[in-house]
């Protein structure tokens, strides 16, 4: 009994002075020394001091290299916070730093400094709602791709900056201002003809979507540019074999093509270190089913669309399969994955997940079957005009 109670009264006193020194840490009177000291005591307390405006700037400038994201969000809210720190946590926290009273000072004070805002931040600015102007005119003069992509991506962004974006260098900059919806204006009912086109003339990576269609619908078939002899589909399957035993690329690259190549040597092509080689054996109609989940997780995208295509064309029931080999994270937006989420049996938990600058995908989202209506909701207000009217008919067939 005595020990419980000697237990209590030292929990007590331990949460007493707990309290004691978080009012110490958001106190703007507690000493700066002493908010060193407790800010070092603990990641909790830390939090509190980072938000202190009578916190050192010392302090300040060790806290923002916290490994705890609340600390880091908190320097970036404090006004105290000098310049080049909220430069550096900007793009983590885009909407602190905007919200930072701090930061329009410094702007209303020095407008060139928006110059000297880092790319990183700024990309992270630019899908924030509201934008300063100086930092609009910033990003639209920017070379880089991303940053135009993200400001045209932007449901804010106005007509004037969307009219200089249509002049981009980058056709998918272009393309996304052409389809923002405050300059092509909203779909009232959404056009099935204008749909095709624009998915069809959109590009991803310097290719056409319709171009990449055509290549699929002859996967079945004997390219033209392989006309010599070992390479059409007469060719005898012991030549095929004598020719496997060299080790040449463009020959690698024919026997991978031919249909008639067996399956043991396209296994084996399967792990050639050049891509065309892997590619075309994607591509082969003779490919084992093995050899195709092999290669669903390659990391060429060239390969992985084709043997994702292929897969689903012949597994249609198997998409787990091809889930469980692809590399869902793969940062980069590519045919393979929007092929994935065109799938109506794609999971919707990772459906939702999927958070893109690329209308494509944003659309294959809004019409897929399962999307939520809170997910079709968002999409509703989204900044492509294809991707809002998707969303619409979708909510539509929902509610009616």
């Amino acid at each position: 009994m005595m020990l419980l109670t000697l237990l209590t009264m030292t929990m007590e006193a331990k949460f007493s002075n707990l309290l004691k020194l978080q009012k110490q840490a958001v106190d703007e009177n507690t000493p700066s020394d002493r908010l060193v000291e407790i800010a070092r005591i603990s990641t909790e307390l830390a939090r509190f001091v980072a938000a202190n405006l009578n916190a050192p700037i010392s302090l300040l400038r060790e806290l923002s290299n916290s490994k705890d994201i609340a600390t880091r969000q908190n320097i970036a809210a404090n006004p105290k916070t000098p310049i080049d720190v909220l430069f550096y946590l900007g793009s983590e926290f885009p909407e602190q730093l905007l919200n930072n009273p701090s930061f329009s000072l410094f702007l209303l004070d020095n407008p060139n400094l928006a110059t000297q805002i880092p790319l990183e931040t700024l990309r992270s600015i630019v899908r924030y709602k509201v934008v300063p102007f100086c930092l609009i005119d910033r990003a639209v003069n920017q070379l880089d791709k991303e940053t135009l992509l993200a400001l045209a991506e932007n449901p804010e962004t106005s007509k004037e900056v969307l009219q200089k974006l249509i002049q981009s260098r980058y056709a998918s900059v272009a393309e996304a201002a052409k389809l923002h919806v405050n300059l092509a204006g909203e779909i009232t009912e959404i056009s099935q003809e204008e749909t095709i086109e624009a998915i069809w003339n959109s590009e991803m990576n310097g290719q056409k979507l319709g171009d990449f269609l055509e290549q699929l619908s002859k996967i079945n078939a004997l390219p033209e540019s392989f006309i010599k002899s070992f390479s059409n589909d007469r060719t005898a399957v012991y030549i095929l074999e004598d020719l496997a035993k060299y080790n040449h690329v463009l020959l690698c690259q024919t026997l991978a093509n031919n249909p008639n190549t067996p399956a043991g040597i396209l296994q084996d092509l399967a792990k050639d270190n050049y891509r065309g080689v892997r590619q075309n054996v994607a591509k082969n109609p003779n490919t084992p089913i093995e050899v195709l989940e092999i290669l669903l997780s390659d990391c060429c995208e060239s390969v992985r669309k084709f043997a994702i295509a292929r897969y689903l064309a012949e597994n249609p029931e198997k998409l787990s399969v091809v889930l469980n080999h692809y590399p869902l994270e793969y940062s980069a937006p590519c045919f393979s994955r929007l092929i994935l989420l065109m799938c109506p049996q794609f999971p919707i938990k990772l459906v939702e997940k999927f958070s893109s600058l690329v209308w494509l995908e944003r659309y294959a989202i809004a019409q897929h079957p399962h999307t939520s209506p809170d997910m079709l909701k968002l999409l509703v207000n989204d900044s492509n005009r294809i991707v809002r009217a998707a969303a619409k008919a979708r909510i539509y067939r929902i509610y009616r």
